[in-house]
């Protein structure tokens, strides 16, 4: 004896849903009201049929009424030639009577059971097409393993469709899901009198889309066998594509060799309901029809504003209103009840980074986000991510995790195009493969988006690196042939250039320093944007004094330090990030006596973390020694020989 029975799914963690818990509801009602609390649910008394059954078998020449399935009749049929060949039949007016009062007492009943809400729900091919049963045959239940073994399998696959498409959407597909497997079953035999009911056609419309929409999302399947008197029982995780197609070819079988009539199962149903469903969802994939329709997570370019719990929601509002105590008081009081929820969580994430608690924000946002991704909320942990990005540095998250994020982001979408390179260049701070994959895929990216200058220094990174395997670094030394090979850490630039060599200006992006941190430097733009440059990122420190004059002042020095992101060539321009001392209030970073000490310390410790080259010399930039220009294409000159 072999029993196979679903009884869970992977990441089945979703907002309360709220479709699926009203069929759930109007199943259980219907059946009550139709099946437990009437006596005699089918309208027949079974000791009634019996003994019509009893009579007819004892008086086989009796004609049956005409109301019965086709193959029945071919049955009857048979057996009464084969009783008549052996067994007189009387005539005349004996039969007349006998056929009179059996075909009452059949009228009888049938017609009592005709007027059951059992059978006035049901689906019966014999009235025509038009009929309510075609709506409602789909909530009425014929025993308590009938009803319990479909909203089994519709808890398993129900929900998961419902939170991903949208309460309205869902609703509408799984009453369409439902007429169309109706519609299968009535086609088969359209003259039948049996009737049909149950939700496991609809319930195969949400399987079928299931297994297309939640291909790769791992059902687990509980399996009990007897080997003699010994049980053997475990759980197999399989892929929902294999458990709807094994589903599906085991209901085709059926249908085939019964004609699509099998004996008490409506299997044209099943066969119509989930080919619907698994059409439903190819199609929303291959014309973006999800994408456009539902407002779901997948397609979101923010967080998500929506809880199921009343305690987040009002805490949020607190929060909007300025009222962090009685914020944190509210997600408190959730986290108690409701340690896992992941807005629980974050809301308290979000509350310690507004109030300065970086360490304990960023050791709650780690378990969150790495709990999200056990269970495979992919999605989930993108969006929640999203919620904290503007007060997170990509630095502070541990590399592992940061690669495992860039991954799920990766299979999230558009929407999660602008955490890729971040996540991934911090996941090559991770040892081993992991590290390199990180940043042959960082890299990749960049020079997708057309950024070589940067893609060649994240690839002269992991080339310089002895843990990434010789596969990726035969990988990073191709990436890197394709780009600038010339410009790599350590080039030696030039001291006495051709007379007729000529390059154009060096390209430079004006920034204010905002903070130094192990990993390197944060940085606001004109536009006010804020970025992190990665120490990994400069090749070389240079720094000059040069003459400013405003408004017809006299002229005052300001110093220029660039952190050189590219040396350039004859055809390409250098790239540098600039500060200059009139923008960056260095003395808040580095205390210290003066301009010179404080600079000093600044580039004796990018030195330091980077190795980069220094111009002039590491000693003239640590000691605060700074040459002096003429003017800033004086400097430039110097720093790069040969610019035009």
């Amino acid at each position: 004896m072999f029993i196979l029975i679903p009884v869970g799914v992977e990441g089945h963690e979703v907002r309360l849903p709220v479709v699926c818990i009203g069929i759930v509801a109007a199943c259980v009602a219907l059946f009550f009201g139709t099946w437990v609390l009437p006596s005699n649910a089918e309208g027949v008394e079974s000791s009634a049929m019996r003994e019509l059954i009893r009579e007819w078998e004892a008086h086989p020449y009796l004609e049956l009424p005409n109301f019965l399935p086709d193959e029945e009749k071919v049955q009857i049929a048979a057996y009464r030639a084969e009783w008549l060949q052996s067994h007189p039949a009387p005539t005349g007016d004996v039969l007349d009577a006998e056929q009179r009062s059996f075909t009452v007492r059949f009228q009888q009943a049938f017609e009592k059971a005709q007027q059951t809400p059992m059978r006035k729900l049901a689906l019966v091919p014999s009235r025509g097409f038009f009929q309510w049963g075609l709506l409602t045959h789909m909530f009425i239940h014929f025993g308590w393993m009938h009803l319990l073994g479909n909203l089994l399998f519709f808890y398993m696959c129900g929900p998961l469709l419902e939170d991903a498409w949208g309460r309205k959407i869902f609703g509408g597909f799984y009453l369409l899901g439902g007429l169309f497997a109706a519609t299968a079953h009535f086609l088969i035999d359209r003259h039948s009198t049996v009737s049909m009911g149950g939700a496991s056609g609809a319930i195969a419309a949400c399987m079928g889309a299931f297994a297309v929409r939640f291909a790769s999302r791992r059902v687990s399947m509980g399996y009990f066998f007897f080997v003699g008197f010994r049980l053997f029982r475990g759980i197999w995780l399989w892929p929902a594509w294999v458990c709807g197609f094994l589903w599906f070819a085991t209901e085709v079988f059926s249908a085939v060799m019964s004609g699509g009539k099998a004996s008490g199962v409506a299997v044209m149903a099943h066969v119509g309901g989930f080919a619907f469903g698994a059409g439903v969802a190819f199609g929303m994939k291959a014309i973006g029809l999800e994408k456009s329709l539902v407002p779901s997570v997948e397609h979101h370019t923010g967080p998500l504003t929506v809880s199921l719990l009343k305690e987040v929601e009002d805490a949020r509002s607190l929060v909007q209103a300025g009222d962090r105590a009685g914020a944190r008081a509210k997600y408190e009081s959730a986290a108690r009840a409701h340690p896992e929820d992941a807005d629980v969580q974050l809301g308290l994430v979000a509350l310690d980074f507004a109030e300065g608690a970086r360490p304990a924000a960023i050791s709650r946002l780690d378990r969150t986000l790495n709990g999200l991704l056990r269970k495979k909320e992919g999605l989930r942990a993108i969006a929640g991510l999203w919620e904290v990005w503007t007060s997170l540095k990509p630095d502070e998250l541990r590399p592992a995790l940061a690669f495992a994020l860039a991954k799920a982001a990766e299979e999230v979408g558009d929407q999660a195009q602008g955490l890729l390179e971040p996540l991934f260049l911090r996941g090559g701070d991770a040892s081993g493969l992991m590290g390199a994959k990180s940043l042959i895929r960082a890299a990749e990216l960049q020079l997708a988006s057309a950024d070589t200058t940067t893609a060649a220094v994240t690839l002269d990174t992991l080339l310089a690196r002895a843990d990434a395997g010789p596969e990726l670094l035969a990988r990073a030394k191709q990436l890197r042939d394709s780009v600038h090979p010339e410009s790599s850490r350590g080039v030696s630039l030039p001291e006495d250039p051709e007379p007729s060599a000529s390059r154009p200006p060096p390209k430079s992006v004006l920034c204010a320093l905002l903070a130094v941190t192990d990993a390197g430097l944060t940085l606001q733009s004109r536009t006010g944007d804020q970025n992190q440059l990665a120490f990994r990122q400069i090749l070389g420190v240079a720094a000059g004094v040069i003459p400013l004059s405003k408004d017809g002042a006299a002229p005052r020095g300001i110093l220029l330090v660039d952190l050189i992101l590219s040396w350039g060539d004859a055809t390409r321009a250098a790239v540098s990030v600039r500060l200059d001392s009139d923008t960056t209030v260095m003395s808040k970073l580095f205390p210290g006596a003066s301009a010179a000490e404080v600079y000093g310390r600044f580039l004796a410790h990018v030195l330091e973390a980077t190795g980069a080259t220094p111009l002039p010399d590491a000693g003239a930039l640590t000691t605060g020694k700074f040459p002096r220009y003429p003017s800033a294409e004086a400097r430039d000159a110097a720093i790069f020989p040969g610019v035009a």
